[in-house]
């Protein structure tokens, strides 16, 4: 008579396909990922915040989506001046009135810090004077397509785009062109 085979347990058979990964092994791994993020974090930062030209652009950036938001707010045109290549001044009122913009948030105008300028200004298709031009953000907060390049004193160049129907201004690296059909 023929022996019966019992069933055996499988904890054993190293023949068996993984099904996917264990909990200790993720575990693992983001504990690593995590070190490795941790540890690169205050070079990163460090870098983007002791590089002028950046920082200068990031602050920038930041004053052209609050001085739109204020003309939508405030439903009035709102007109931004360059100065000189290194200053901007905003000013209020699309009929004719020049006093400054009113808000507790609103900075009436910001200088450039030494060793960064403007080197260009594409308002639509046209180049601007960067010592004396002017962009319109309507009271709707539509502004025209354009590019506001800073330069820093090594030659290095950051572009802020500025699109009518984006309310982010982008910050890239290099000359970028103009945004096409209001997209980014």
């Amino acid at each position: 008579m023929a022996k019966a085979k019992t069933p055996t347990s499988t904890a054993g058979n190293w023949n068996r396909r993984p099904r996917g990964f264990a909990l200790l092994e993720l575990l693992i791994v983001l504990v690593l990922v995590g070190m490795f993020f941790v540890a690169g974090l205050p070079g990163f930062r460090q870098e983007l915040f002791t590089d002028p030209l950046q920082r200068t652009a990031l602050h920038l950036a930041g004053l052209l989506e609050q001085i739109r938001q204020t003309a939508i707010r405030e439903h009035r045109e709102i007109r931004l001046q360059v100065r000189a290549g290194r200053e901007f001044r905003w000013t209020g009122g699309g009929d004719g009135e020049s006093s400054p913009v009113q808000g507790a948030e609103a900075e009436r105008s910001y200088r450039l810090p030494d060793g960064v300028a403007v080197a260009a200004i594409l308002c639509g298709r046209e180049r601007l004077d960067p010592g004396l031009s002017e962009l319109r953000f309507s009271r709707k907060g539509y502004v025209a397509s354009s590019v506001v390049y800073l330069r820093d004193s090594g030659g290095r160049i950051l572009s802020l785009v500025l699109s009518p129907f984006v309310a982010e201004v982008l910050v890239r690296e290099g000359r970028a062109g103009l945004p096409a059909d209001g997209a980014g």
